[in-house]
This record gives structure tokens, C-alpha cells and sequence, in this order.
């Protein structure tokens, strides 16, 4: 599908309920995403800070370190978490529908 010069909107061309449709759409859709990457993050999180605790407990870490290990590798996991989650939300964006508008993405 092809877009035609003429279907290009403006944003100053958008009406107040267009504006309405697409701040509500995003608003909403963002809201669903950081709740779902809080919980995916707690999970992966979670799962992942134990299996690290039981393993460097069982060699007799100290609690300091496995919580320092536990810390470091969960930031990089939460950070890929929020990145998949991200790519996700752009993804469904880009597939929504905002009253008579979609978003469309276009190479210049």
C-alpha cells in the first residue's frame, strides 16, 4: 500500500477530537505497557535473582556479594525487559487505530 501525498496529515491540520483520540490512545496503551513491563521485570527479576542467590549461596557467598551480583545482572535484565516491551509498544501503536487516523511509518 502506498500513501498518498494527500492523506498526509498535519498536526496542525488535526481537529480537537482527533487530538483527544490520539493523547487517549497513547495514554492508555502506555499505561497497559508499564504495568506489564513492571511485572514481566518482576518476574524475570525474581526468578533470576534466585536461581543466582541458591547458586553463589550453595559455594558460600556472602549475602553482600549475592546481593551485589543479584543487583547488577538485574538492571541489565530489566533494561532488556523495558526493551522488548518497548519495541512491543511501538509495534502496537503503529497497528492502532486513533479515529480516523493511523500512524504510518514512512522512509525519506
Amino acid at each position: 500500500m502506498t500513501i498518498a501525498q494527500a492523506d498526509i496529515v498535519a498536526t496542525s491540520e488535526l481537529s480537537g477530537s482527533e487530538w483527544f483520540s490520539l493523547i487517549w490512545g497513547f495514554l492508555w496503551r502506555g499505561i497497559v505497557y508499564t504495568v506489564l513491563c513492571a511485572i514481566a521485570g518482576a518476574i524475570v527479576g525474581g526468578v533470576v535473582g534466585a536461581v543466582i542467590g541458591i547458586a553463589m549461596g550453595a559455594v558460600g557467598a556472602p549475602m553482600n556479594e549475592i546481593r551485589s551480583v543479584s543487583g547488577i545482572v538485574g538492571a541489565i535484565l530489566g533494561f532488556g525487559v523495558s526493551l522488548v516491551g518497548l519495541r512491543l509498544y511501538i509495534a502496537w501503536l503503529l497497528r492502532s487505530r486513533y479515529a480516523d487516523l493511523r500512524l504510518v511509518l514512512v522512509r525519506g
